[in-house]
This record gives C-alpha cells, sequence and structure tokens, in this order.
C-alpha cells in the first residue's frame, strides 16, 4: 500500500482505499471535487473532472497493475450488482 500511496502524492487527485476481509485484499477509488455554480458550465467541468478522474485511474493502474488491464465488459456482471436492483 505504500508504493500507491506515495504513487498519489504528486497526482491532481485523491485515492480511497477500501479494505477487504483480509489486509491484503483492497479496491482504490480515484476521487476528486469541481464546483458547481454557473449551470451552463456544469456539464464541462463535470466532463473535465470526468476526464481527470479516468485519466490518473488509467496511469495508476498500469503503474501498479501493468499488463493486467481488462475490458469493461469483464466487470459487467460485478458493477451491476454492486449498484443494486434500481442500477440493473
Amino acid at each position: 500500500m505504500i508504493a500507491v500511496e506515495e504513487s498519489v502524492r504528486t497526482r491532481r487527485v485523491r485515492l480511497g482505499a477500501i479494505i477487504g476481509r483480509e489486509e491484503a485484499l483492497y479496491d482504490l477509488t480515484v476521487e476528486d471535487d469541481v464546483l458547481l455554480a454557473d449551470p451552463s458550465q456544469d456539464v464541462a467541468r463535470t466532463m473535465v473532472l470526468l476526464r481527470r478522474v479516468v485519466e490518473q485511474s488509467d496511469i495508476l493502474e498500469q503503474i501498479h497493475l501493468p499488463l493486467l488491464d481488462q475490458p469493461m465488459a469483464s466487470f459487467e456482471s460485478d458493477l451491476k450488482r454492486e449498484g443494486g436492483p434500481d442500477r440493473a
């Protein structure tokens, strides 16, 4: 986990960690904020935020899990299950 913490230290995002039942297992999230004020700019600001978070997530994934990147379809059933019955 120390290597992950150090790789995030210089990035413009925050890292969230959800520790699993076993200490060696954890889920990581890349997070950031955006201030929404003018509705005419909200979509553009949100898109910049999403682009930044996804880009940083991809970079961190390549640093810590090289050659293990999987297409989203590989996670589709898990993501639907995590979203609950309203998000299927």
